[in-house]
């Protein structure tokens, strides 16, 4: 996809803003793909930490008004 084409798209940003952007993005790469790595292992980690348990509603269990506030 050419700026042109994001420009097009988005056309509340500037030639300028998306020509910044990907200068920035392709100054950092390597950083900004290593912070999105991070984030997708992150969330897989805490999917499976959480899918393992068991929550109230699974288990048939409906909470109450009074049983939440004590």
């Amino acid at each position: 996809m050419a700026p042109d084409d994001i420009v097009a798209m988005y056309p509340q940003l500037t030639l300028a803003q998306i020509h910044g952007a990907l200068a920035f993005y392709f100054d950092n790469r390597e950083e900004i793909e290593r912070q999105i790595q991070e984030d997708v292992d992150f969330v897989r980690a805490m999917k499976t930490t959480h899918e393992s348990r068991p929550t109230p509603a699974s288990m048939g269990v409906e909470a109450d008004a009074d049983s939440l506030s004590s």
